[in-house]
């Protein structure tokens, strides 16, 4: 879809990503008080695998279109895991999920319009 192209965002991706998997454990450090277990913490760790896998996938090719729509699908995940798991009262753990949530999606759709944009 795009050939050779620059891959700034999906190096962001993996860092968010990243972010998201050790979120579980780097968070508390933040927020005393919000440590996660349990459901929070698994969704968190799958999550941030799946977000970096994909980003590692696209970095390695250059027709990453489907890496693209599933980091989308990700990102939307974790923007309503904290409704649809039952953790919107954690806030740190809720407003973690809903920013990195955004920032992917964000990410992964500049991928799309990259030759667009000047």
């Amino acid at each position: 879809m795009h050939g050779m192209r620059n891959h700034w965002q999906d190096w962001v991706t993996t860092i968010v990503g990243i972010w998201v998997f050790v979120t579980p454990w780097a968070l508390p450090f933040f927020f005393t008080g919000s440590g996660a277990s349990g459901v929070v913490a698994w969704n968190h760790y799958i999550a941030g695998l799946v977000i970096v896998v994909l980003s590692v996938a696209a970095l390695a090719t250059y027709e990453e279109e489907w890496e693209g729509w599933m980091d989308a699908v990700a990102g939307l995940w974790l923007i309503s895991s904290p409704w649809v798991l039952g953790f919107s009262t954690m806030k740190a753990f809720a407003w973690n999920s809903i920013i990195t949530g955004a920032i992917n999606v964000i990410l992964s759709e500049l991928n799309f319009y990259e030759g667009d944009i000047p």
